[in-house]
């Protein structure tokens, strides 16, 4: 696996990268349920992989609000072929691969850091932003049950409207899940996709 490496110059791109495109090509973002976390926490954050602008939505997330050390996982594979953003936090796995363990294990000594903040997409590829439902592959369990310490588990749903302008409004809905006692990969789903449920259903309310 390709493990992260932080370097101050890919950092700073990363950001003004992320910003500038944004509001080239966005018409507003629109951030709702900003969460307050806890400097003595690490930050979990699932998110709908609907397009290739995922991980820079997390990223404006995290530097705009949470202000954390920014990690996200990528496909091995696209991560090669992309190694610039090893350089600004991201680091891989391989599906179907025995170095999958070492990738889950990774990303459980991160979340063991409170300064450090995990984007995952455990859905494992892009789908439809109007999927209905979301389907997690295995692992998220064994991550959180290996992190040593406090972790925020935090959910977010990108939608995008274009109505009857030429750029799109985004959106960003985050809600912090509380786990009820015992984590399990099931839990973690269900909750997600009740956050999706629900902020599709506001998404439909709304009107040009």
């Amino acid at each position: 696996m390709i493990r992260a490496d932080h370097r101050k110059f890919y950092i700073w791109f990363i950001k003004v990268y992320t910003s500038v495109n944004l509001k080239l090509y966005f018409k507003k973002v629109i951030v709702e349920g900003i969460p307050d976390v806890s400097p003595d926490s690490s930050v979990l954050m699932i998110g709908n992989h609907f397009s290739w602008w995922d991980g820079f939505f997390a990223y404006y997330l995290n530097y705009r609000y949470l202000r954390k050390k920014y990690h996200v996982m990528m496909l091995e594979e696209q991560l090669e072929s992309r190694m610039f953003l090893n350089r600004a936090g991201a680091y891989s796995v391989r599906k179907m691969s025995r170095t999958v363990i070492d990738s889950l294990n990774y990303t459980s000594l991160l979340l063991s850091d409170p300064a450090n903040l995990v984007v995952m997409y455990p859905q494992g590829e892009i789908e439809s932003q109007y999927s209905s439902r979301v389907r997690f592959e295995r692992g998220l369990d064994r991550i959180l049950r290996n992190a040593k310490g406090n972790v925020s588990i935090i959910f977010y749903v990108a939608t995008v409207d274009w109505f009857s302008s030429k750029r799109p409004v985004l959106r960003l809905r985050l809600t912090t899940f509380l786990p009820p006692g015992e984590i399990s990969h099931s839990i973690i789903e269900d909750a997600f996709n009740d956050h999706l449920s629900y902020c599709m259903l506001l998404q439909n309310d709304l009107r040009g």
